[in-house]
């Protein structure tokens, strides 16, 4: 959980990032600047994940990462991309928050399920066991 919790808040931090200068200094629209900041930090905590968090589980058979790194995009790619679009917008637009507010809002409300998501998908793609995966 340690190492998941550590890739994770990288990948929040390159959203926060992304964030800022897309649509603080670019003026770039915030939902599309959101999927996108939310894409830079899917294909990160994949790599991060696969190379630092479950390293010391069993290797997969050469090419498998492709299949591992679409299984997480439709597991946590989409949690991530839906869930931070449609929390930006529900928050900023229709309750008038801060779209920097709603942007942490939505990173926290799906970190849960992306741990669910990813811990299951990257382990399961390469016939992996998880079971050093400690959930809280």
């Amino acid at each position: 959980m340690l190492k998941f919790n550590f890739v994770g808040q990288s990948g929040s931090q390159l959203i926060w990032g992304s964030f800022a200068l897309l649509y603080g200094l670019l003026g770039v629209n915030k939902l599309v600047t959101a999927a996108l900041a939310v894409e830079v930090a899917v294909l990160h905590n994949f790599v991060w994940h696969e190379k630092f968090t479950w390293k010391d589980q069993a290797r997969e058979p050469r090419g498998t990462s492709v299949c591992g790194s679409c299984a997480f995009h439709a597991g946590n790619g989409l949690v991530s991309l839906v869930g931070n679009v449609a929390l930006i917008k529900l928050l900023s637009d229709g309750l008038r928050m801060n779209a920097y507010v709603a942007n942490a809002v939505a990173i926290a409300a799906c970190a849960l399920a992306n741990f669910a998501s990813a811990s299951g998908t990257c382990s399961a793609v390469s016939g992996r066991s998880n079971r050093s995966v400690a959930v809280r």
